[in-house]
């Protein structure tokens, strides 16, 4: 460039020295090249010259070129990037990564990743990534980030290696791509998968994944739940008549209806046309799917406002039980599909049970369940009491009282029946009050006989031990027949008492506190342990009966019951035996040091005046 060459000449000539001037020269075969001249004016022989080096850069700034434009890239591309040191150092990271995750670049750099944890993922998740990058020299994969305010967001990262000529670690450069946007996708494609288009509720796919669980969840920790299979009554008229624009608004109004009718943990699902399904899960009771049932075929049935048209439907229902209808996914679609079919046969707007005995025993129940209502009005519930013995006197030491009821066939309910049924119906608190107030009338009229020293033993179950009257009403009636607390015995299961032993333990202490005496009965047949069985404020224990059928013959039963015994001993308390059936069973007892027990050897459950009776037969006796 012969401008620039005489440019040079006179910067040279007017300031006598030049250092670092750029300028593009041409090679001898034309190709051009970029030089830096050092150049200087000087004299020799009375003539002034210019003396010069020129040294080819041109390398050099096609290198700064290069690293202009990468630094270009790094700084403006929308991918984050994190350059880390080989000590594991954050050294660099670009704009994108500082506007993604709102961190500075004073917060970050020179801190290692695992300190400022900008990755939401646990230590030994990045451990297994950092191991895999020093194995492979690189790593790629989905990984969950955390911005400065600790939302989290998913990324797409890869990590590679750059290492010098020696093969030695320089950095680590971590690539970050937001695949938010891809997720919600997945997400949304995936909710289409299992939903059902119109709904929105889950489809035959995802009920049937649903169904699945289910069985392993209740095969697995036990229990049961119900399946429903309903269809809409006179949809097809419906829809033909009123067109398929009200026929989807219709389906639409139904699935609402139905959800509104179960719980968060139950499945409503739509398999197609008008078929929906229903997964009750974890039901205690035939009672409560009838409910559920009920309130569906109630809300159905109600007239519905649908495009403006005034539209009128019912529903059938078909229902089959885990384990009892189908112990898989397959038997219960088909007998629940069956039931359905069956409710059909019976009209509109009804339900049937698959299994036909569950329903004879669920309307038995209800029957049950109106008749012990009745029996409790009309005071038809009659306390029987069985004698306890103290086993080294011989002598009766209380008695447990026992509820029994005997219809007008004069056929006897048998207790666990009844007793069940109260707890379901919500009839166990008037039945409980019942007991303890007749327990306690015959307890003082014992006492005002002579039989000042008897104890009376009162069975609770887990709803009157949730009844939060019931140490005032025991204080109530105590006082009402002129009592003293430890004149009364509560017996509690096992069973019953740890299935809440938190409640249960405040319970016992405040009964405990006021002096009423405390047995946990059926003892052994439960899941209690020493760890919690000696935390309770215990009174006795009372050795369930099946432990008694093979004694004193079986010398492993003898073994055990010596072992309870035993046990009960080093903890202070008194042991009494149910189920003693003879002679040889009660002297094996007092041999090994059981306090009572109780059986019909000595005598069977007695009506009230039968058993002031022997009490006075007994006195006469001695």
């Amino acid at each position: 460039d012969e401008q620039a060459y005489q440019d040079l000449v006179k910067k040279v000539y007017s300031e006598k020295e030049v250092y670092g001037y750029e300028m593009i020269l041409k090679k001898k075969n034309g190709e051009p090249l970029i030089a830096e001249a050092n150049m200087r004016l000087v004299e020799k022989g009375g003539e002034k010259i210019i003396e010069g080096i020129f040294r080819d850069i041109t390398e050099r700034k096609n290198n700064e070129k290069q690293l202009q434009l990468l630094a270009s890239v790094f700084e403006n591309t929308i991918e984050s990037i994190m350059i880390v040191s080989s000590d594991g150092k954050i050294q660099k990271v670009n704009q994108a990564f500082l506007d993604s995750t709102g961190y500075s670049e004073e917060e970050i750099v020179d801190f290692s990743p695992l300190e400022i944890q900008p990755f939401n993922e646990n230590r030994r998740y990045l451990l297994k990534v950092a191991a895999e990058v020093r194995k492979n020299d690189r790593w790629k994969g989905e990984i969950w980030c955390r911005k400065k305010t600790g939302e989290i967001f998913p990324q797409w990262m890869s990590v590679s290696v750059l290492k010098d000529d020696s093969g030695n670690v320089m950095n680590y450069i971590l690539l970050l791509h937001d695949i938010t946007s891809l997720k919600k996708s997945e997400e949304e494609l995936r909710h289409q998968a299992t939903h059902d288009m119109l709904t929105g509720l889950p489809n035959r796919q995802l009920f049937e994944d649903r169904l699945k669980r289910a069985v392993a969840h209740h095969e697995r920790y036990g229990g049961k739940f119900a399946l429903l299979f309903i269809d809409l009554d006179n949809f097809k008229n419906i829809n033909d008549t009123l067109g398929h624009k009200i026929g989807d608004l219709l389906l639409i109004k139904a699935g609402e209806t139905l959800l509104e009718c179960c719980r968060e943990s139950d499945t409503v699902a739509r398999l197609g046309g008008d078929e929906f399904t229903i997964i009750l899960n974890d039901i205690e009771d035939e009672n409560g799917i009838v409910t559920v049932t009920e309130r569906i075929l109630k809300a159905v049935s109600s007239a519905k406002k649908v495009g403006g048209h005034e539209v009128y439907t019912s529903a059938s229902i078909g229902i089959a039980v885990y384990p009892a209808d189908g112990r898989n996914s397959v038997s219960l679609i088909k007998n629940a599909d069956m039931a359905m079919y069956k409710a059909k046969e019976l009209g509109a707007n009804d339900y049937y049970f698959y299994n036909s005995d569950l329903k004879v025993r669920l309307e038995r129940k209800i029957s049950l369940t109106t008749k012990l209502a009745k029996a409790l009005e009309e005071n038809d519930i009659k306390v029987y009491f069985q004698p306890l013995i103290d086993l080294k006197s011989g002598k009766i030491t209380g008695a447990e009282a026992l509820a029994r009821w005997q219809t007008d066939t004069s056929r006897f309910i048998r207790p666990d029946e009844f007793i069940e049924a109260a707890e379901e119906s919500g009839l166990i608190g008037t039945l409980g009050d019942h007991v303890l107030n007749k327990s306690c009338e015959n307890l003082r009229k014992w006492h005002d006989a002579g039989f000042e020293n008897l104890t009376m033993s009162v069975n609770l179950s887990v709803k009157q031990m949730n009844d939060q009257n019931l140490v005032t009403k025991s204080k109530d009636t105590l006082k009402k027949y002129s009592l003293k607390p430890t004149d009364l015995v509560y017996e509690i299961t096992e069973n019953v008492a740890m299935k809440d032993f938190d409640a249960t333990l405040a319970l016992f202490k405040e009964l405990s506190g006021l002096g009423v005496r405390i047995s946990m009965d059926d003892f052994g047949t439960g899941y209690s342990s020493l760890a919690y069985l000696k935390q309770f404020p215990l009174n006795s224990i009372k050795i369930d009966k099946v432990f008694l059928h093979n004694i004193p013959e079986n010398e492993k039963d003898n073994n055990l019951i010596k072992g309870i015994v035993w046990m009960a001993k080093s903890l202070g308390l008194n042991v009494v035996a149910e189920g003693v059936e003879n002679k040889f069973q009660s002297e094996f007892l007092r041999e090994i040091g059981c306090n009572g027990c109780q059986g019909y050897y000595y005598s069977r459950p007695l009506p009230e005046d039968e058993f002031f009776d022997y009490l006075k037969a007994v006195r006469r006796d001695e």
